[in-house]
């Protein structure tokens, strides 16, 4: 995953637009996104199939919570592997949420393929 090229990313957000807006960004920040979706189940099943190196998962997917999806995804044996990170419009994680390690975590207004690489490395 150190070669810039090589990172393949799932997003998973409500928001159609902003998932247009982050594809773009990242893409053009040298990050391959290989597919969206826009809720827990949708999301499982997106990294399921294509097997990312990167889930870019919004805390906040409607009534759905994004800790779900990560918590799914590190328990779940064909999903173990793929690199989770925390995404929203807030700066900071909800401490509430957090029973486990912290999960990696970016700011929305954060968001480049720089950052992605930097939060990884």
């Amino acid at each position: 995953m150190t070669n810039r090229q090589s990172l393949r990313c799932v997003i998973v957000d409500d928001n159609a637009d902003y998932l247009a807006a982050a594809t773009t960004l990242l893409q053009q920040g040298g990050i391959d996104v290989i597919g969206t979706a826009q809720s827990v189940s949708d999301g499982l099943n997106t990294v399921e199939r294509l097997r990312p190196d990167i889930a870019l998962v919004d805390v906040h997917l409607g009534e759905e919570s994004g800790f779900d999806l990560v918590a799914q995804l590190s328990s779940h044996a064909g999903t173990a592997a793929v690199m989770a990170i925390l995404t929203s419009t807030f700066t900071d994680l909800p401490v509430e949420d957090l029973t486990n390690a912290p999960p990696r975590f970016l700011p929305k207004l954060d968001l480049s393929g720089d950052a992605i690489r930097a939060l990884i490395a």
